[in-house]
């Protein structure tokens, strides 16, 4: 009798799963659904979330004037552009500068100049007044693509973020010398250097039939005075 009732708990143990939690394994692969809900709201507003290239947003400017976008390119070397044959609008200022992607270039107004040759996101505004375009942009962005980077007090970085219709992309973020200014689950998300120290950004990735995420990648983060 006493080896029935063995048999019979053993089998109760293989075919009756168990549920483990997060905070039980801390497995970073398994993070639980609500990983995302005690971040702050966001400081910016776009009217979407996913960056343009310069060239698609001037050759389609009628649907783009007047919004808050995300517009990617370059500041080429002295602001003189490699390709573009005219620089759009006119430089009003000495703090003004040339912003580049493909064919296209325009003056930017409106944020301090970027370093020359990298790829950046500008936060900006494309108004037309008297046939003329002009660029007022209030934020730049460095375009992070590696593991590790370091950046300055005040300074922003984009991450971008591999969402879609079918799945979200939560993010974990430790340590206290950056902050999140803006976050879209789908597209991106905006850390500022706040204080010297280094955090780790963690991202996941979360099916819509699954209720728990996967990991996807983690990048480190030294900030600097």
């Amino acid at each position: 009798m006493s080896k029935c009732i063995s048999v019979f708990a053993l089998l109760l143990c293989v075919l009756i799963p168990v549920e483990v939690s997060y905070a039980q394994t801390g497995n970073p692969l398994t993070p639980p659904v609500d990983l995302n809900l005690n971040l702050p709201k966001n400081k910016f507003e776009f009217s979407q979330s996913h960056a343009l290239g310069l060239n698609y947003v001037i050759e389609n400017k009628q649907f783009y004037l007047n919004q808050n976008l995300l517009v990617l390119g370059i500041r080429p070397l002295q602001d003189k552009p490699h390709k573009a044959t005219v620089i759009i609008g006119e430089k009003a200022t000495d703090r003004d500068w040339v912003l580049e992607d493909g064919s296209r270039a325009i003056w930017v107004s409106g944020v301090s100049a970027p370093v020359s040759e990298i790829p950046i996101i500008l936060a900006v505004r494309f108004e037309e007044k008297n046939d003329a375009l002009r660029a007022q942009a209030f934020l730049v962005m460095r375009v992070v693509r590696d593991k590790k980077i370091a950046l300055k007090i005040g300074e922003y970085v984009f991450y971008d973020l591999p969402g879609s219709k079918s799945n979200t992309c939560p993010i974990d973020l430790l340590g206290e010398s950056v902050a999140i200014d803006y976050y879209d689950p789908f597209e991106c998300v905006i850390l500022q250097g706040v204080k010297p120290g280094k955090a780790v950004l963690k991202v996941f990735t979360q099916w819509w039939h699954s209720s728990r995420a996967e990991f996807l990648a983690e990048y480190e983060l030294s900030v600097n005075e």
